[in-house]
């Protein structure tokens, strides 16, 4: 038997020598930066396999072929025998190449690329981890920040290559170095369709001692390419996998390779000539298991913004879905002045441990959807060694050892307790918080008002909050003031209760909804600017808000108020005797109502997160005579708002507010249709009437409906000129009881309907601010009111302004 022993066992060593283990990098021959999905292929089997996001590439098998081809577009295909491979220690650098996608010519019939995509959009439902299957994954997440850039690097993103601002050289640490790094480690569950929890367990940031924030590649880029958009920095650009893609997009099948039991189709896109639309291009590579996008490479087509590149890679996980395993984005920022200086981010997701099956109850989430932990305990090199996917490099561990110096020197963390002040809307000085929305104010009643508020911060009493506030107006020559007290405990609930007085002014025939926990604005500061009828109001309120029911976030409230009536306008009451001034006593609740709306909790701050679900705010008031107020009375105002996105068309906006008293009260406190029209203020506003003046109409009953369809940049695409369509109509209606209690003031009820209608034109000029890629608008819009309340002359009808905006 030990013959057939020895020879068995050589058997095996000789198979085991014959096995080769092959890992190696596909680079830029200048930057030496890796080529995501190059192609390698073995060109004795005819098959192949490509690399991942940064280059890298490892097979297996027992005989290795003679002859390999390394390819990528946009650059020269170089072949090679294994020896030689192996002698480069299997690294192969490629040259790029003058390839463009505009010199290829689509003959005559079917385009062979169009059947591959049709069946991708087949499938995309099904391919889409986030409709199709509950998952855990864990992630590692790096974002770095290079500068300065030399100054060709922006425009050549503007090639369909693979190469992009990612390869460019920045070999020396002093002249062109990383200048901020984070890094950071987060856990996901989610359950399909729109129930998502993900928490951020580890984080490092150069620089800081404790971690405040981290971004994460999802954050920046949509989770995967199935939608009919893709997010990418905040905006939406048409899929090239969305249906109908095939008449927008010019797709040309550009490589086939193929495995042992399927085929990878890699198809470039672009759009088509003389289509205007929100557009990328770039490189993917199709599956012909079920279809699914295995690599993803894409930047915007219009240059005309920051320069931003994507990069995805899909892996097939427990052999039952793909799933996005890898995640890298570039961007650059590009300084708006004449220096040219421009910063350069790169960040990179890498997805592990990943499962069908979450860790997390369905029960267990909320609307919480993206947090830092609470208890985040900062790690060593080595620690972080352990956690990172890949290592970093030399000029990365400088940049720690480099930052961390200047950080403790220059106490960088009290950078980021302002920035985290500036985001909750106050400056922190020592343990007080200077409250910035009362330094200075703009109205028509007190024209320029300077004041001051302070807060304890969170170092004093913890989650009491104590503030007071002063200021004064320059036009009314009078002081207000006022102080709270409140207690805001950290939990995922948004707890607040709060105790208020304020000897303030109130603008008249307003519907005053609580603001939801981390919206800075509450939206109708225009129209408070426009305003020149305000009441001075002295008012006790208590509150308690908190969020229940998953989409709810509730307020009750009460609070006993004196106003007086700073204009001519006097109410005749039941005893017959006129009054410019009155008491109110209230109770109420308020809720604001989005199905499914989801949250980010970064920098100490509750942020909701875009939502394409119907805004809903409610408010229920009481009036209660028998606890010092003047009058019974019951008040609901409705506010709902929604935007539809009309695929290759565009974006409608809708508003409808409504508001009902029963009983008779003074004026002000009834309801304003919201007119902004001003001589001397012609500045556009939305959901605004446009040609009515302020408090031109008043009513106790009232439906106003805002309507805005925007075609975006239809036409023209060019970095100053990017004029947006917008047609605007608005409807106001309205009735009011005992109509002889108002005297002394001239007003109407718009009972038999106001009606206007409106053409803009945005972004006729765009100025660049801070960085390119980042704009200020200016536009004009023509408005014309008809109908029942039109006027006598035709120039009495319409109004003409300016229209500014931010854009990308």
């Amino acid at each position: 038997m030990k013959p057939y022993l020895i020879l068995f066992l050589s058997f095996i060593s000789l198979a085991a020598s014959a096995q080769v283990n092959i890992r190696g990098q596909v680079i830029d021959n200048e930057s030496k930066e890796g080529i995501a999905f190059a192609t390698i292929l073995f060109e004795d089997s005819k098959t192949g396999i490509a690399t991942d996001i940064d280059g890298f590439y490892e097979f297996s098998q027992n005989f290795v072929a003679k002859q390999l081809r390394f390819s990528a577009i946009g650059y020269e295909s170089k072949r090679i025998s294994f020896e030689q491979l192996k002698t480069n220690n299997y690294n192969i650098s490629l040259k790029q190449s003058t390839y463009k996608i505009d010199e290829v010519a689509i003959l005559p019939g079917e385009n062979p690329a169009h059947r591959i995509i049709n069946k991708a959009i087949e499938n995309r439902d099904f391919n889409n981890p986030e409709l199709s299957t509950p998952f855990f994954y864990e992630s590692y997440n790096k974002m770095a920040f290079t500068s300065p850039m030399d100054t060709n690097s922006r425009s050549k993103l503007d090639s369909i290559t693979i190469r992009s601002v990612q390869q460019e050289k920045v070999d020396s640490f002093p002249d062109s170095k990383v200048g901020f790094i984070m890094e950071s480690v987060s856990q996901r569950n989610h359950y399909p369709p729109t129930k998502s929890y993900e928490v951020v367990t580890e984080s490092r940031i150069s620089g800081l001692k404790t971690p405040f924030f981290s971004l994460l590649a999802t954050q920046l880029q949509s989770f995967s390419l199935y939608q009919d958009y893709i997010m990418i920095y905040g905006i939406n650009y048409l899929s090239p996998i969305s249906k109908g893609s095939t008449g927008k997009y010019l797709f040309v099948l550009e490589d086939t390779i193929f495995h042992e039991r399927d085929t990878s189709f890699i198809i470039s896109f672009r759009p088509q000539k003389n289509k205007n639309f929100k557009a990328l291009q770039g490189i993917m590579t199709i599956n012909t298991n079920g279809f699914a996008v295995e690599n993803f490479v894409a930047q915007q087509h219009d240059s005309a913004g920051f320069p931003v590149k994507v990069q995805q890679r899909y892996q097939r996980i427990e052999d039952k879905q793909w799933f996005p395993t890898q995640l890298h984005i570039d961007i650059v920022f590009a300084s708006a002045g004449e220096d040219d200086f421009s910063v350069m981010g790169k960040g990179k997701s890498y997805l592990r441990n990943i499962r069908l099956q979450p860790k997390m109850e369905e029960k267990e989430i909320g609307n919480l959807a993206l947090k830092m932990h609470d208890e985040i305990v900062p790690k060593g090199e080595a620690e972080w060694k352990e956690l990172r996917e890949i290592p970093l490099t030399k000029k990365e561990l400088l940049t720690y050892q480099f930052i961390d110096s200047i950080g403790e020197e220059e106490n960088l963390d009290r950078m980021v307790f302002l920035t985290k002040g500036l985001v909750n809307g106050y400056i922190p000085v020592g343990k007080f918080n200077l409250l910035l929305d009362k330094f200075l104010k703009f109205n028509q009643y007190e024209s320029v008002r300077l004041g001051a508020g302070v807060e304890t911060g969170e170092g004093l009493f913890g989650p009491i909050r104590i503030a007071a506030f002063g200021g004064y107006g320059f036009k009314d020559k009078a002081f207000k003031y006022g102080s709270h007290i409140r207690w805001a405990p950290k939990n995922s609930r948004q707890f607040e209760t709060k105790f208020s007085y304020a000897n303030d002014l109130m603008a008249v025939g307003r519907a005053n909804f609580f603001k939801t926990s981390g919206m800075l604005i509450s939206g109708g500061e225009f129209q408070n600017f426009i305003n020149d009828q305000y009441d001075t109001q002295e008012k006790w309120e208590g509150s308690i808000s908190f969020r229940a029911l998953r989409d709810f976030h509730f307020t009750f409230f009460g609070n006993q108020q004196n106003r007086d009536i700073n204009s001519t306008y006097q109410f005749i009451g039941a005893n017959g005797e006129p009054t410019s001034s009155f008491s109110a006593t209230e109770v109420g609740v308020n809720f604001r109502f989005s199905f499914n709306e989801k949250f980010g909790e970064m920098l100490g701050v509750t942020i909701p997160l875009e939502t394409k679900n119907p805004v809903i705010n409610f408010k229920y008031t009481k009036g209660l005579s028998e606890m010092g107020g003047d009058f019974e009375y019951d008040k609901i105002d409705l506010s709902f708002s929604k935007k539809f996105t009309i695929r290759n068309a565009g974006i409608t906006s809708l508003q409808a507010d409504f508001g009902y008293v029963r009983n008779s009260i003074p004026l002000t406190a009834l309801y304003s249709l919201k007119g902004i029209f001003s001589e001397d203020v012609r500045v556009a506003s939305q959901n605004s009437f446009e040609t009515m003046a302020p408090n031109e109409f008043f009513a106790d009953r009232q439906m106003s409906l805002f309507f805005r369809h925007n075609f975006g940049s239809l036409l023209f695409n060019r970095p100053n000129f990017k004029p947006e369509l917008l047609l605007i109509s608005s409807f106001g209606l309205g009735s009011l009881q005992n109509r002889a209690s108002h005297t002394n003031f001239d007003f109407s009820v718009p009972e038999k309907g106001f009606l206007e209608s409106g053409v803009q034109l945005n972004n006729l000029y765009r100025m660049k601010y801070v960085y390119e890629g980042m704009y200020l608008g200016f536009g004009v819009g023509a408005y014309y009111r008809y109908g029942a309340y039109a006027k006598d002359d035709f120039i009495d009808n319409a109004a003409l302004k300016l229209t500014a905006t931010f854009s990308m």
